[in-house]
């Protein structure tokens, strides 16, 4: 996997967000439930996508980070893992397994994830919520997905639909 598609501005042009609740089966906790829907597996598998925007994502070698350019009108969740408006932040990119992970910059230090792998694959994780971002690009736009696990039975996942901006050509 290589950073190269993903570099350079992208707009927000659509959204969509959903809940859910881990699943009890047999009376019992699914086992994979929570890590599951961190990987961004189970859910809606064809959401309607809401037109919006208000919102890029600038990613580079080094790094992303974000600019608010109006009012989206998305379901957000900050650096400190709460549902707020948006409020962008920056950080750097994370390759793990076949995915591709945004993970935050100056989160509070005891929402850091404690191990290695945690720390490649969550940009959030508190004890109560814990949050994976993921970005990949699906025909010609981007997709990242915020995957949220809180109480280990509350789940939130958040869909951004991103194109990429368009270079202006000089004409001299």
């Amino acid at each position: 996997m290589t950073i190269d598609p993903l570099l350079g501005t992208w707009l927000l042009v659509g959204s969509v967000s959903y809940r859910s609740e881990l699943e009890i089966v047999n009376g019992k906790r699914e086992p994979m439930g929570v890590t599951n829907w961190l990987n961004g597996k189970g859910g809606d598998p064809s959401p309607e996508i809401i037109s919006t925007s208000g919102l890029t994502l600038t990613i580079t070698k080094t790094g992303f980070q974000e600019e608010r350019t109006g009012n989206p009108d998305i379901q957000w969740f900050n650096t400190r893992g709460e549902l707020s408006d948006v409020q962008p932040f920056e950080g750097t990119v994370s390759f793990h397994g076949s995915k591709v992970y945004l993970i935050a910059n100056n989160i509070p230090k005891w929402s850091k994830p404690s191990s290695k792998q945690g720390q490649k694959k969550y940009r959030y994780a508190d004890g109560d919520t814990t949050i994976s971002e993921t970005v990949e690009i699906r025909a010609d736009e981007m997709v990242r997905t915020m995957n949220v696990v809180t109480d280990l039975i509350y789940f939130d996942r958040v869909i951004l639909i991103y194109q990429r901006k368009k270079e202006k050509v000089n004409d001299k």
